[in-house]
């Protein structure tokens, strides 16, 4: 404003005081007092995220290159002959020698060997095969507990492997 006022003719009004924007003000009396109880509230909110946070369980992962380390190695092949073996022995009578087909599932077992949670990634075409990677699994438990090595990090283990039905026969791969 100053350097158009300078060359021109015409002078320009200042701006009035009332179009300034106005301090804030601190909150005094009930204003005040909501704030810092919704202050309080948050703090508390945010204290008990944080309690959550760090009770849930320390996870670890068998997948892929994770199956061959050393100390996860023997409890996955442990697992792995476990689960085949049980398939064996129970595998779908309507499926055999009729319906082929691979799922990806996520077996998670605890420290102690019980089953956490079984989730199926890529489902099968075949119902029958869905319901029977859930039951062998689950026919498995309890799981052997984890190992000393293991279980000084971790207390829930989540395997996740290909699923692979055959002819009369289950088989596990690294495939994810």
């Amino acid at each position: 404003q100053i350097l158009t006022q300078k060359e021109s003719s015409v002078a320009i009004k200042a701006t009035p005081d009332e179009d300034k924007p106005a301090v804030p003000q601190p909150a005094i009396g009930p204003d005040a007092a909501d704030t810092a109880a919704m202050i309080l509230e948050l703090e508390a909110e945010i204290a008990e995220q944080t309690r959550a946070y760090n009770q849930r369980p320390r996870r670890g992962q068998i997948t892929g290159v994770r199956a061959r380390q050393s100390n996860f190695a023997r409890y996955y092949e442990d697992w792995r002959a476990k689960i085949e073996h049980i398939s064996e022995l129970h595998y779908p009578a309507a499926a055999r020698g009729k319906m082929y087909d691979n799922l990806l599932i996520t077996v998670s077992i605890k420290k102690d060997g019980s089953i956490d949670k079984i989730v199926i990634h890529r489902h099968s075409k075949y119902p029958v095969l869905n319901e029977a990677a859930l039951k062998i699994a689950r026919l498995g438990e309890p799981y052997a507990p984890f190992p000393p090595e293991i279980a000084k990090d971790y207390e829930v283990i989540d395997i996740t492997r290909t699923w692979t039905f055959t002819n009369r026969k289950l088989g596990i791969t690294n495939k994810r």
